[in-house]
């Protein structure tokens, strides 16, 4: 094989090349030690004096006239609660005790529900407004009557009605709630009306 001359110029110059580039040759990075490690010397121990005989207290003399104890005591640190392994089950016996009889439940207290105060015209406006939109939802479910509807629009009928029957129920109760019912009544109801062929 022969090497023509321009071939080895060319391969020289690239051996060269990558030579030069592997880094810089005139900025090198400067690598600082790492810092050393200062041993400390070991913490003396302290060793605490001990405790002055308790006082002695007289059968007569009351509890509450004893000086406070200057030394507190140290409190120990929480143990780590261990968990419980589950039970194994027992074997049964072969004749078992009747269970005992259930005690009658007293009825739980009701929790109050915070209701926002209404003045007595906003009261009389969402008792209105609640009553329009239950007589809006009916007539325009009664309007679908009986026609033919697709599952989604059955779902919202469905949904409309549910609705009707809990603003009513929450008339007297919560009209803030009632009212958005009754809204949503009726346009769920509106919706299905408005599709309905």
């Amino acid at each position: 094989m022969t090497c023509l001359p321009g071939s080895i110029v060319v391969m020289v110059s690239l051996m060269g090349v990558s030579l030069v580039s592997t880094g810089c040759w005139w900025r090198k990075a400067k690598v600082s030690p790492p810092p050393a490690v200062i041993a400390l010397p070991p913490a003396p121990e302290v060793k605490p004096e001990p405790l002055p005989a308790p006082p002695k207290v007289e059968s007569g003399e009351p509890v509450s006239s004893l000086p406070p104890s200057p030394v507190e005591t140290p409190i120990e640190p929480p143990k780590p609660l261990e968990q419980p392994k589950p039970p194994r089950a027992a074997p049964r016996p072969a004749a078992q005790a009747p269970p005992p009889q259930p005690q009658p439940e007293t009825p739980a207290a009701e929790i109050p529900q915070l209701v926002p105060l209404l003045t007595p015209a906003e009261q009389e406006r969402y008792t209105r407004e609640i009553s329009d939109y239950i007589k809006r939802a009916e007539e325009n479910l009664a309007r679908i009557g009986k026609r033919k509807l697709d599952p989604r629009q059955r779902d919202n009928v469905l949904r409309a009605r549910t609705f009707i029957r809990q603003a009513l129920d929450l008339r007297q109760t919560d009209l803030l709630t009632a009212r958005s019912l009754a809204q949503r009544a009726d346009v769920l109801a509106q919706d299905v009306a408005s599709t309905v062929r």
